[in-house]
């Protein structure tokens, strides 16, 4: 009878000993499974927060190329327009100084028939003065002074012609000048925002042929604005799965912590046992 008792008291204690060494087992399993997983998200971690400082730089450099671009345009805006005012007001200057011109023309021509008829009444008066001494000597000397006079406006008149023509010169070369300055605007223009966005930008009245075949074309500005939503794109993307891969490492580090602590409470619950026996 006690051997009868013996034996059931070393099988209970048997099958408790197996059991609890199946419990450790699978604990053990559930902890390695745990620590793998936190090793692969711990790595993953690294590698995704690596990402998303490379697309933060990224989107940052990128955010300074698109305030860059639209500075540029607005600073070719801005010459654009200065350089077409310019051209206008050299334009109206030029059809000014022609006018002006021309009204100096008419008065040279004026100065020369009225010096003839001068120079020729001088002559008719100072041969009836020599045939007539009664001639009076003041209206030969109002003669004369007119004589002088008129060859004097002739003088100034024919200086001011030559300064016109001049001027003429000068305004060509600026109008020159000018017309390339607007033509390179237009060109930097073109280049920065397109030749589409140019038709919206030239003002009523300009004209300029656009480029059939440029229009499809993408500008620089298109191409920096297109960088730069990528970028942010790539931003967020990385930031989103930095932050659900630290959530999840959070979850799989609280779930190791508490499979180790499974462990550790039936391997020293097993430790026991194996004691008593």
């Amino acid at each position: 009878m006690a051997n009868n008792d013996f034996y059931k008291v070393t099988a209970h204690k048997q099958a408790e000993l197996d059991r609890l060494k199946n419990l450790v087992h699978e604990a053990k399993y559930e902890a390695d499974y745990y620590e793998a997983r936190y090793n692969a998200l711990s790595e993953k971690q690294t590698r995704y927060n690596a990402y998303l400082n490379t697309s933060e730089a990224n989107a940052n450099q990128a955010d300074t190329n698109k305030k860059r671009i639209d500075t540029l345009v607005q600073g070719a805006k801005q010459l654009f327009d200065d350089s077409g005012d310019l051209y206008k007001a050299i334009r109206h200057l030029k059809s000014e100084t022609l006018s002006i011109d021309s009204e100096i023309k008419v008065l040279l021509e004026n100065l020369i028939y009225n010096i003839d008829l001068i120079s020729k009444l001088s002559n008719l008066i100072k041969t009836i003065k020599a045939q007539n001494p009664l001639i009076s000597d003041e209206l030969v000397d109002m003669i004369n002074t007119a004589e002088v006079d008129a060859n004097t406006a002739f003088d100034f008149t024919f200086k001011a012609l030559k300064s016109s023509f001049e001027t003429q010169i000068l305004i060509s070369k600026s109008q020159s000048a000018a017309t390339t300055e607007y033509k390179q605007s237009l060109d930097l223009l073109a280049l920065l925002i397109g030749h589409f966005k140019l038709l919206d930008v030239v003002r009523p009245g300009a004209t300029h042929e656009v480029d059939a075949d440029a229009i499809d074309a993408k500008s620089l500005q298109d191409f920096v604005n297109d960088m730069y939503d990528t970028a942010q794109t790539n931003y967020r993307t990385n930031a989103k799965a930095v932050e659900l891969c630290d959530a999840e490492l959070k979850d799989v580090t609280l779930s190791l912590d508490n499979a180790k602590l499974k462990l550790q409470s039936l391997t020293d619950e097993l430790n026991a046992v194996e004691a008593a026996m």
